[in-house]
């Protein structure tokens, strides 16, 4: 796969700036970290600045319910906070463009255990799951308010909480 990669960056080099650093990254290193070739900047950021204009998208607020469900489904702790799975997150794993195009989550796979500590922590897993679920869809509030009113800037917590759901349950 890193072969791979490597050739097709190669081949694109002298038409994109990013893909011949990326390309040069790969020659010296057997890791690459590729967040910093995607556009943006970290949710991280702009929840400590002013995150007023995301707060009032539907489209970003939405997205932002599907990459809660994918983390859900994924077992990814490392992106939106959660108490009530024990998540502490990591707002910066999802990147927002300047123009508020759909925010792109990053960092994202799923992990991979022994055997023997795998099995516990997939129950653990299903039981926080299906304890939250419930209560998320039923009234979707305390979840969203929990997580949106640490955001800088101001905000319609029923406006927010309408829009992350059509995410979840789209």
């Amino acid at each position: 796969e890193w072969t791979s990669l490597q050739n097709a960056l190669q081949g694109i080099s002298g038409r994109c700036a990013f893909a011949a650093n990326a390309s040069a990254l790969m020659k010296c290193c057997k890791v690459c970290i590729v967040a910093q070739f995607v556009a943006g900047n970290g949710l991280d950021q702009l929840w400590e600045e002013d995150a007023t204009a995301f707060l009032r998208d539907p489209h970003s607020l939405e997205q932002m319910g599907r990459v809660f469900v994918l983390d859900l489904i994924t077992r990814n702790p490392d992106r939106i906070p959660c108490a009530a799975l024990g998540w502490k997150g990591n707002l910066s794993n999802i990147r927002i463009a300047e123009t508020l195009q759909a925010p792109v989550a990053i960092d994202s796979g799923i992990p991979h255990l022994p055997p023997r500590i795998r099995g516990l922590l997939r129950a653990d897993d299903r039981k926080a799951i299906f304890d939250v679920i419930p209560g998320l869809m039923s009234d979707p509030k305390p979840f969203v308010d929990e997580l949106f009113n640490t955001a800088a800037g101001t905000h319609d917590s029923g406006f927010v909480s309408t829009h992350f759901m059509k995410g979840v349950t789209a």
